[in-house]
């Protein structure tokens, strides 16, 4: 059964997943080449910050967690508490993998993608209407699809002023724009939870918010530098997969990409569409190579851009852009 779950930016995991990536950012910033991988816990005004750098940035990342949570919800206040070592970069083998299919207009799985409109719906109402104040980034919108069924059971925090039979009106009202099936809004009630203030979350669960349930996991890029495989490696599959369905290779692609430790090329490299045909030839692996990716590829705020993409489309990624088929 397809199922897919967007999660809004003041949700707990998806909090200290943009929590993480900022702070990789600011390395980054500062050291193009440093190698990082951090880890981000806690909740109920404590937040912890593990993890091992291998750089030569030098910035209070208290600050940075501070500005972070403030960003996610200027009522969010949170105790960092901040532990990072030096790295020792003892890594294994990393397999990642791209989807894409014909089905929607982001090559996105149907399910992912009416989930994530109707985030970008919820996202685009809190933040920009004026009316949406009483509407928390701590929400999940979860798609269901049996069939010709669909629905769609979306679960918001409120300020607890606003009665949840409100809540739910203008919920559906809102959803209603971007989605035909049914609705289920807040089913267990009230919810004033408002994220990490009042619950508990960790950064790198969320390892299938990309492509719903119905695929594999991929490995999660959050908490790494952007050229480390889980990130720019798992942004080459994605694109592969979307070129090979824009040149008409298939209706869906599945690419698989494996780095070995120390390599800066895919070691193996396969594709397939919904038909079981092999795909892997019209690949190049000296396309896929992390030390030279696209010049529009590099830039440190894409790792946040692609945590927020399901539920902002401000920024678009460039491998997210409409590609063109090759002559």
């Amino acid at each position: 059964m397809p199922q897919a779950t967007v999660f809004g930016p003041g949700s707990p995991e998806k909090a200290c997943d943009l929590i993480a990536t900022a702070i990789v950012e600011e390395y980054v910033k500062r050291d193009p080449n440093a190698k990082v991988d951090i880890r981000v816990s806690g909740g109920y005004g404590a937040l912890f910050v593990s993890g091992e750098a291998k750089s030569e940035a030098d910035f209070d990342i208290s600050t940075a967690v501070k500005r972070t949570a403030a960003q996610i919800d200027p009522r969010l206040a949170l105790e960092p508490f901040v532990a990072i070592e030096p790295a020792l970069l003892a890594r294994g083998p990393i397999s990642i993998f791209g989807y894409a299919t014909s089905e929607t207009d982001s090559f996105l799985p149907p399910a992912v993608d009416e989930a994530m409109h109707i985030a970008r719906e919820l996202e685009r109402f809190r933040t920009v209407n004026e009316d949406g104040f009483w509407l928390s980034g701590d929400y999940d919108v979860t798609v269901t699809r049996e069939g010709k069924e669909r629905i769609a059971c979306i679960q918001v925090s409120h300020m607890e002023e606003k009665n949840v039979e409100d809540v739910r009106a203008q919920i559906t009202d809102i959803a209603s724009h971007v989605f035909e099936g049914g609705l289920r809004i807040n089913p267990n009630g009230a919810d004033h939870r408002q994220g990490l203030q009042k619950r508990v979350g960790s950064s790198g669960r969320l390892t299938q918010e990309w492509f719903g349930a119905k695929l594999p996991s991929s490995a999660t890029g959050i908490g790494f530098e952007l050229k480390h495989p889980s990130n720019l490696g798992r942004w080459f599959a994605r694109a592969a997969a979307k070129e090979l369905v824009i040149a008409k290779k298939g209706k869906a692609v599945f690419v698989e990409m494996q780095w070995l430790p120390l390599e800066t090329k895919p070691r193996i490299l396969s594709a397939r569409n919904e038909r079981g045909e092999i795909l892997s030839s019209y690949l190049d692996r000296d396309r896929f190579d992390l030390t030279a990716p696209p010049e529009a590829w590099t830039a440190p705020e894409l790792l946040s851009g692609e945590a927020q993409f399901l539920t902002n489309n401000v920024n678009i990624l460039p491998w997210e852009k409409e590609l063109q088929p090759k002559d």
